[in-house]
């Protein structure tokens, strides 16, 4: 089931990438940092547990009427995780948004981490169905 998640969560993540460069226009040079701004290894993680928490919010949709609340405490919850505000996230993506080859990498990164924790779900329900499978089995 977290297969499909993350896959759908992926193809987001690509709709995003898509509709960013559209809208963006190329800028090559480099510029210090705002204060206001993720740095880039911050927003990878931020962007993955974002993608994380859709990827919840999707599958309770079916089970829970009042998602919209749910969204807010998780969001909330990412929020004081990474010390940070809706506004830095924002102001975060509006800037890397205007710089679309960092943006790209930091994409990259995101789906990359992504992959990562769906392959190690995978593999530890495997080992978990691998072992269970062993449980209960007498040989005389």
């Amino acid at each position: 089931m977290l297969f499909f998640s993350l896959k759908s969560r992926v193809v987001t993540l690509a709709s995003i990438i898509l509709l960013l460069f559209v809208f963006c226009l190329a800028c090559n040079q480099e510029d210090p940092l705002p204060e206001y701004v993720l740095d880039q290894q911050k927003m990878v993680e931020v962007l993955v547990d974002m993608q994380l928490i859709e990827g919840v919010l999707n599958q309770q949709q079916n089970v829970a009427p009042d998602v919209f609340n749910m969204s807010q405490i998780y969001y909330d919850s990412l929020y004081t995780k990474y010390g940070i505000s809706h506004e830095i996230l924002d102001s975060s993506l509006s800037y890397y948004g205007r710089r679309p080859k960092v943006l790209e990498k930091i994409l990259e990164e995101v789906i990359t981490a992504l992959n990562k924790i769906e392959l190690d779900a995978e593999q530890e329900e495997n080992k978990k169905l691998s072992d269970s499978s062993k449980v209960g089995i007498i040989v005389y």
